[in-house]
């Protein structure tokens, strides 16, 4: 994923609103770390140059090794971060879905299309 100017066709994650927002998503992902989820990839911030330095851009996080009690999880982040949850039984996955105060985005990967659509 490249991350820049979002006037540029090539760009696929752009700057975030404020430094206040980025410091607030970076935050997010630090307590994910603190309370024991691993940061796989991104999560850090991207120097821009030309006409859009100065700005706040981060690299999109994904976080591993996550918890359903965890902030990351519970809330929603408004950033490019994904945490990511196993689960072994339709049933847990149902509770966990069903278990969100906000639920703005979610998504299941697997390689069992059937598995997935029961």
């Amino acid at each position: 994923m490249k991350v820049g100017d979002p006037m540029n066709d090539d760009t696929t994650v752009g700057g975030t609103i404020s430094e206040d927002h980025a410091r607030k998503v970076l935050g997010y992902i630090e307590s994910a770390r603190s309370e024991g989820a691993t940061v796989a990839c991104g999560g850090e911030r991207v120097i821009v140059e030309g006409d859009c330095a100065g700005g706040w851009y981060l690299s999109p996080a994904i976080l591993t090794d996550c918890t359903d009690g965890m902030k990351a999880v519970k809330e929603e982040i408004f950033g490019a971060v994904a945490a990511v949850l196993v689960f072994d039984t339709e049933e847990e996955a149902l509770e966990r879905a069903n278990n969100t105060d906000f639920g703005l985005a979610a998504g299941v990967f697997t390689k069992d299309v059937t598995r997935a659509h029961r």
